[in-house]
């Protein structure tokens, strides 16, 4: 136990293990529940021992608690309190208890009662800000994913929002940008780096920050705007209902698709050298993919020309050449912030139009996922803005560089009208998302991309016969498709193989602790 809890340990102190586990998408570890699983484990092997404890050690035992409790009141912590109060009872009954059955079943009682008390107790705070009928009805059957899947029964059908309930659109059977298709992937995650999305964990992939060209190439026919208004309300999506929860449902202007067409390719190497915004509308234009025989493409820069001031009151303004019928972003570059375990908020105001979104930066996950560089939307303005204030709440240290950007959304418009051009009238998904296939008929050869995660185990044809999957804008998967009419689909065939050896030597290794288990126990017995 020693061994597995030192290894456990190991795994969760170093970034490179967490990295690993999560399939290389993302280093943050949330593997955490190996430490309480070794815990329970332990409990259960030295059971026996704590029902036969002596007054000494239980005296021992109560102290420890009591030492648990008067930190946990110091630090507020209720779960520490709840749990320290249910040990100094278990403590005292079974000293006072000799009945070794009796002590048993205490101990088994406290073991089970402390789970739901510390359930409720966790959950509590949140309990407090629902009214009862939110709660009843919040996760599933008042969700945004459900109010908008059943409002329109097109499938594929894919939404995204400012703030997305967890893990929702697979029950309602749709995809969404935070999950269904979109599982921990690590070119999700290099996508959404060089886009310079503001988030500090790259493990939950969220909405776009409102941005038009992104929601559009993600194929987000719908987007849930809630109540608390994180992020601007996005450009080009018209309101169409609210949820009685908070949620204000758009849909978009454009016939947004999973699948949409380029009739020109960029190598990877000129997505590197350009800024975040400069790629949002690359992508707009072009398919990026590596090792591409054009190297170049006449774009306009979005950046613009601004200057940063350090105002005394604190924070900093920044003064720029906007324009008009735009969106606008604010970057903050090599953000570095000298503290080890903290949330530095970060606002950006708009005097002119009373406008302010915060971004959070978290020192510690952005240490581990290397995020320094974050775009902020501040919104669709048909009259330029020309001034922003940047503070940090309660005027934390950081330091970062920062630059403005703007985006002409007339153009990325035509871009993305263009790329809808082609889209397939109807896209069929079989076998649980496994299997998704259309019809084409070009007049021209073009390349057709798919906005689902490019990954391993998926293998595409163009009319039977495989084909190659190009990595497409850094996250997606693309094909050449020839002139004509064509049937195309792309079809997960995981590695059953290597899911196979890898469970049968996790079955040999479990039944050889059971029978190592077994005879140790044995020996034990006739010693």
């Amino acid at each position: 136990l020693k061994v597995i809890l030192a290894v456990a340990a190991l795994f969760l102190i170093l970034p490179f293990f967490g990295l690993a586990l999560n399939g290389f998408a993302y280093a943050t570890n949330r593997w955490c529940f190996a430490v309480p699983l070794i815990f329970a484990v332990s409990l259960l092997v030295v059971w026996d021992d704590i029902c036969n404890l002596g007054k000494k050690d239980i005296i021992i035992l109560a102290v420890i608690f009591l030492v648990t409790g008067a930190s946990s009141i110091y630090t507020k912590d209720t779960n520490g309190i709840v749990f320290s109060v249910i040990g100094i009872i278990a403590a005292v009954l079974i000293a006072v208890m000799k009945d070794t059955k009796i002590k048993n079943r205490i101990l088994c009682g406290t073991v089970l009662l402390s789970l739901p008390v510390i359930l409720i107790f966790q959950l509590y705070p949140f309990l407090e800000q629902l009214a009862p009928p939110a709660w009843l009805k919040l996760y599933y059957g008042g969700s945004e994913a459900k109010h908008i899947a059943s409002g329109d029964d097109t499938r594929p059908l894919r939404y995204s929002g400012n703030i997305l309930t967890e893990n929702i659109s697979p029950l309602a059977g749709i995809s969404s940008t935070q999950f269904y298709w979109s599982n921990a992937n690590p070119h999700v995650s290099e996508f959404r780096t060089d886009t310079a999305m503001p988030e500090y964990r790259l493990y939950y992939y969220g909405g776009y920050d409102s941005s038009n060209i992104l929601l559009n190439l993600s194929g987000s026919k719908y987007y849930a705007e809630s109540g608390e208004h994180t992020d601007p309300a996005p450009y080009g999506f018209t309101d169409i209902s609210s949820m009685e929860i908070g949620y204000t449902i758009k849909k978009n202007d454009l016939p947004a698709s999973l699948v949409y067409t380029y009739d020109k390719v960029v190598d990877k190497s000129l997505w590197d050298k350009l800024n975040p915004t400069d790629r949002q509308m690359l992508i707009s234009e072009a398919m990026v993919m590596t090792q591409a025989e054009n190297k170049e493409l006449s774009l306009e820069t979005t950046a613009v020309k601004y200057e940063a001031t350090a105002r005394p009151e604190g924070g900093t303004r920044i003064t720029f050449e906007g324009q008009s019928k735009s969106e606008t972003y604010v970057t903050m570059s090599n953000v570095k912030a000298p503290y080890n375990d903290r949330l530095v908020y970060v606002n950006v105001a708009v005097p002119q139009t009373g406008e302010s979104y915060v971004f959070s930066y978290y020192t510690v996950n952005n240490w581990y996922n290397g995020r320094n560089e974050f775009s902020i939307n501040l919104g669709y303005h048909e009259e330029a803005i020309n001034e922003v204030i940047v503070t940090v709440q309660n005027n934390l240290e950081y330091s970062c560089d920062y630059s403005v950007s703007c985006i002409d959304m007339d153009k990325a418009t035509a871009n993305l009208t263009e790329r809808f051009k082609d889209a397939p009238a109807k896209i069929n998904v079989e076998s649980r998302g496994t299997k998704i296939s259309f019809e084409t008929d070009l007049d021209s050869a073009k390349y057709y991309v798919l906005a689902v995660p490019f990954a391993e185990g998926w293998k595409a044809y163009i009319d039977g016969a495989e084909t190659e999957i190009i990595n497409a804008n850094i996250q997606y998967m693309g094909v050449n498709v020839p002139i004509g009419h064509h049937e195309i689909s792309f079809v997960y065939e995981g590695d059953y193989k290597t899911a196979a050896i890898i469970s049968g030597i996790g079955v040999l290794l479990y039944a050889g602790y059971l029978i190592y288990g077994t005879i140790r126990k044995e020996e034990t017995v006739e010693g």
